[in-house]
């Protein structure tokens, strides 16, 4: 579907709302950073693997799942942002700061519903790592 409502709105909405533009690319470059620091090796995710989910494969299963769970967060934010476009001006920074938020709130539901060694091998991996754990408490890093 098109959601279109004048030609300056084609920033933001488009036919595929995950296109790669000025407001999504931030995005997906704190997703490559956050998977290159769990991997502990540079990944890279370009304008197609984006839009058609050709992800690059891993020997840890986890990294697959916390770059998942990522593009997931990812894909909720922009979807939300972009039905606030009509009432407010949004810039990169607002959508990047929201997609921040939700990561962060991801990684806290993780630690509570997670038992601990899941939790560290989908949010405490790399270095940095995006979270830590010291027992019950949550450290994060994001």
């Amino acid at each position: 579907m098109r959601y279109v409502h004048s030609v300056d709105d084609r920033r933001l909405y488009s036919t595929d709302f995950l296109a790669v533009n000025e407001y999504v690319r931030p995005l997906w470059n704190l997703v490559e950073t956050w998977t290159s620091a769990a991997v502990g090796k540079p990944v890279s995710i370009n304008d197609e693997a984006a839009i058609f989910l050709q992800y690059p494969t891993f020997q840890n299963q986890f990294h697959l799942h916390q770059l998942q769970i990522l593009r997931g967060e990812l894909k909720l934010v922009v979807w939300i942002q972009r039905k606030k476009y009509d009432k407010v001006n949004l810039t990169a920074e607002d959508i990047q700061r929201l997609f921040i938020h939700y990561v962060q709130v991801r990684i806290r539901a993780d630690f509570l519903r997670l038992d601990e060694i899941t939790f560290g091998q989908l949010s405490c991996q790399g270095n940095p790592p995006m979270a830590s754990a010291a027992g019950r408490v949550l450290f994060l890093y994001i």
